[in-house]
């Protein structure tokens, strides 16, 4: 109940019609406990019956628990709701219902017992077109559904059903006038190359999933799945050299001990990469353990010049957005590999700037040198210079003040902004000091920039960046 409470209120408020046979308030004991040291803490109750569904059965509706098979349908209703006489026979009700004071006017009693009470009606409010119908329990409910649907909701609720007419049988063809018939073959056509032109966006589409699966897959896999999409992944951003040890291993004899997942050897230094996909955050293990593959390396290649990487797939089972992305590693593990020449990513980092280069053509060197940087990956490309942040939004002018911290920045130039959404790029073609135009900002001063994303992407605090080109 309390996990479609929210959806189900928003469906009401906008219009959206229930259906409900009741029953009486069941109350269970529950509560939220947290497990410490070895015992359960309880922490909350929670106050949830089979009515917490919407928020205004929950708050406002009493029932009592009552039985009886004589009901009673008004006289006022019997014209709208015929076709509901029929079920009720053998029909048992096993609640009577209620509303608080101040929420009755709203409800419409359809169905009684002998004594009076409300075991059916409608609910409804004037400033919200959603509708509550509440039923007993009727023994054929699908019946009585689809008589609701066909005969009682479209005038009830009539935006839910903008096609019903009374007397539809007029648009049938053999009543039609010829222009409509011609309009309709018109019609006919156009739904035909629209559905051709749909079947071939889709298969556009599905080429483009199928090429680019990858990307999905590094956010979303583990264990052996991750590490070949993390390989394609380095592949499509311009590594030559990757090689995925485990598939090594499988094609010689003998046994051996455990290695890193993938190794980078395009250029020096060679590149131990340890890849993991992990339900919550990462452990210090998670993090240092490339760091026991890169001594042995340098052991068996007789060379120094080796260096590694782990890349975690952190709170997969969660959509990337949803997840605690600023607080991955801790500020030991950054350490811990600053210390140890470690880089440490997070393969959601590697979706968004891989998306990126795609989307904004980037030179793939702009991401392949990040991965030779040691200790925390930088989420800015070597094709960005850092000006300063967001510090407002004007939604009406759509217009951001940006504070100068570093560098200068020119009307005219390409700006890149680094949000939690990914990269996004545009031309600062106006420039505003003091609110008065200007051809440059420099260090110290805020400037406002004309801009055309919305303050859902563009939010305070966000990077802006100048885009420099590959000879700059």
């Amino acid at each position: 109940m309390s996990w479609v409470k929210d959806s189900f209120d928003r469906i009401l408020n906008n219009g959206g019609a229930f259906v409900i046979f009741a029953q009486p308030h069941l109350y269970q004991n529950i509560c939220l406990a947290r497990k410490q040291f070895d015992q359960f803490k309880i922490e909350k109750n929670i106050e949830f019956k089979n009515w917490s569904f919407l928020s205004i059965l929950s708050n406002h509706l009493e029932t009592k628990e009552d039985y009886g098979f004589e009901i009673f349908l008004q006289d006022q209703r019997l014209k709208e709701f015929y076709f509901i006489k029929e079920a009720l026979k053998n029909t048992q009700f096993t609640a009577t219902i209620k509303f608080d004071y101040g929420y009755e006017k709203y409800f419409i009693a359809i169905l009684k017992n002998k004594y009076g009470d409300n075991i059916g009606g409608i609910f409804f409010q004037e400033e919200s077109k959603g509708r509550i119908v509440i039923l007993p329990q009727i023994t054929k409910k699908s019946e009585v559904v689809v008589s609701l649907i066909n005969e009682f909701l479209p005038t009830l609720s009539p935006h839910l059903f903008p096609d019903f007419k009374m007397f539809k049988w007029v648009e049938n063809n053999e009543y039609e006038l010829d222009t409509i018939l011609n309009y309709k073959t018109e019609k006919m056509k156009v739904n035909q190359r629209a559905k051709k032109e749909l079947e071939e966006i889709d298969k556009k589409i599905l080429k483009e999933r199928e090429r680019f699966g990858f990307l999905h897959e590094i956010i979303t896999k583990s264990g052996d799945e991750l590490v070949v999409s993390v390989k394609k992944c380095l592949e499509f951003i311009g590594f030559k050299k990757v090689i995925n040890i485990d598939e090594k291993i499988d094609n010689q004899e003998g046994s051996t001990s455990k290695q890193e997942d993938l190794q980078i050897l395009d250029k020096s230094p060679i590149l131990l990469l340890e890849i993991k996909g992990l339900s919550g955050r990462p452990r210090e293990s998670d993090t240092m353990q490339v760091y026991k593959y890169i001594s042995r390396r340098i052991k068996e290649l007789d060379r120094t010049d080796v260096r590694g990487i782990s890349i975690i797939n952190h709170q997969r089972n969660i959509p990337p957005l949803e997840r605690d992305n600023r607080n991955v590693f801790t500020k030991q593990q950054i350490d811990d590999a600053n210390s140890n020449d470690i880089t440490l990513l997070t393969t959601w980092d590697l979706f968004l700037l891989t998306r990126g280069m795609i989307k904004w053509k980037w030179n793939p060197k702009v991401l392949k040198d990040l991965l030779y940087r040691k200790g925390i990956f930088s989420k800015i490309p070597t094709n960005y210079k850092p000006v300063g942040k967001v510090v407002k939004y004007w939604k009406k002018l759509n217009v951001i003040e940006v504070k100068i911290d570093d560098n200068k920045i020119q009307k005219g130039q390409l700006v890149g902004y680094v949000t939690a959404k990914g990269y996004f790029e545009e031309y600062a073609l106006s420039l505003q000091v003091e609110n008065k135009n200007v051809i440059d900002a420099i260090p110290g001063q805020i400037v406002g920039i004309k801009t055309e994303y919305s303050n859902d992407i563009i939010v305070k605090d966000t990077l802006v960046c100048i885009v420099m080109n590959e000879n700059e």
